[in-house]
């Protein structure tokens, strides 16, 4: 089994947590750490090629932007030709296999991408994703203990991330009343929570901040934002949680005249 993380969740134990069951199981587990913030696409490069270079059968993918990776390699590894080859706007290939098994295990609540069918990857001076079918969870575990570990202002942050997604899913000019239900049901949750980070004796409150961050799957309809927002790379240190925090009465105010249809 390959369990894909970064160094930083490795350092805080949760990374055994994960593959110490497996090893007193009797499985054969290699952990690869080569992980970064926001990959570049020679991260998913070095990624993919260890995962073809060994005889693994199982991908898991803890936490972060590691969940990106494991998908790539995940699916890739049944692949040939590069990660760039696949990319959506200048990639030539197209995704023919599901690949191998991949098993997604979030440690903090903001993105949902445990739950989505795309990977991002850090360009020169943008982005670009690989989007398919093949690239969803074949399980999602969403742990609330896994979360417990996690530096209070990551999880504040995550919790900005999740806020994001929800607001940014209900003022799309997209949404629908199944999406608008849902992602008003998120805001209240992360309203609820703010307490959340202060221990592990407030664990099972980690279990509510975990459902809103699943808002994340709306992606799809709200017209991707997020990508509108990163020029602001070249001057501020990138983090989904800082530029979404700065940007998103901007962004969303594109989007405005949804909010006066529906409010008069």
């Amino acid at each position: 089994m390959l369990v894909i993380t970064d160094p930083a969740l490795e350092k805080l134990g949760l990374v055994e947590q994960v593959a110490s069951p497996l090893r007193q199981a009797g499985c054969s587990v290699h952990v690869y750490t080569d992980v970064v913030p926001e990959p570049p696409l020679e991260t998913g490069e070095k990624a993919v090629a260890f995962a073809r270079g060994g005889e693994f059968d199982l991908v898991i993918g803890v936490g972060g932007s590691a969940m990106d990776l494991a998908k790539l390699a995940a699916v890739l590894a049944v692949h040939k030709g590069s990660v760039a080859d696949y990319l959506n706007l200048t990639g030539t290939r197209t995704l023919e296999k599901k690949g191998l098994p991949k098993i997604l295990i979030p440690t903090t609540s903001g993105t949902g991408s445990e739950v989505t069918n795309i990977s991002v990857l850090s360009l020169d001076t943008t982005k670009d994703v690989v989007t398919h079918d093949y690239l969803l969870a074949d399980v999602a575990i969403v742990d609330p203990q896994l979360t417990v570990s996690v530096p209070p202002r990551v999880t504040a942050a995550t919790g900005i991330d999740a806020l994001t997604h929800a607001v940014e899913a209900y003022v799309s000019v997209n949404a629908s009343p199944t999406s608008d239900g849902l992602a008003l049901q998120a805001m209240r949750l992360i309203a609820q929570g703010g307490g959340t980070w202060s221990g592990p004796t407030g664990a099972h409150r980690y279990g509510e901040r975990q459902l809103p961050g699943w808002v994340g799957v709306f992606q799809r309809r709200r017209g991707g934002r997020a990508c509108a927002c990163v020029s602001a790379r070249r001057t501020v240190s990138y983090r989904p949680w800082r530029i979404k925090c700065c940007a998103l009465a901007v962004c969303d105010g594109l989007h405005s005249p949804k909010l006066h249809e529906t409010n008069g």
